[in-house]
């Protein structure tokens, strides 16, 4: 039985679609996160969600260099590489993910309404990576863990010095 990126990749239509999922969505989560934070008027969010972030990202990279794979599409010959993404780039944990996911939780907690819309955007784009045939499984899972893990973290760091970082936007 073929996997799914497989599956993916013989269909024209799903193609265009976990590619741009997978490339675009999150830029465009990113921006969708910011226009809540702006119209919130929050420059505490707004310093939070970019903390979280870069913080998970930076992560990452170290994680990436101390523990180096190979993408699926050069491991596995048959893989897609839907992406376009350079072979030699790492493959574990996933940077999209950990991104997606510190963007999520960290607006989760401060704007709880659309909770259940952040969480799942966030698991769209890390899956559509493992659908485009540039992470494993793995990789998805380690990079959420760790985005999520940096966006209940840096809260609470700043949580003392928290009404003195920023005055309101607005």
């Amino acid at each position: 039985m073929p996997s799914l990126p497989l599956i993916v990749a013989r269909s024209r239509f799903a193609s265009m679609i976990v590619l741009i999922v997978a490339k675009y969505g999150i830029w465009c989560m990113a921006l969708g996160v910011a226009v809540v934070g702006l119209r919130q008027g929050s420059a505490n969010f707004l310093f939070l969600v970019l903390s979280s972030t870069i913080t998970a990202i930076a992560t990452q990279q170290v994680i990436g260099i101390m523990w180096f794979r190979e993408r699926p599409f050069v491991q596995l010959r048959d893989w897609p590489n839907l992406v376009g993404v350079h072979p030699s780039t790492k493959s574990f944990p996933s940077d999209h993910a950990a991104a997606a996911f510190a963007l999520a939780i960290t607006t989760v907690l401060h704007h709880q309404p659309f909770a259940a819309f952040w969480v799942g955007v966030a698991g769209l784009i890390a899956f559509s990576r493992h659908l485009a045939g540039v992470h494993y499984i793995s990789d998805i899972l380690v990079g959420a863990a760790i985005g999520t893990l940096f966006a209940l973290l840096i809260p609470t760091f700043f949580n003392p010095i928290w009404p003195h970082l920023f005055t309101p936007l607005f």
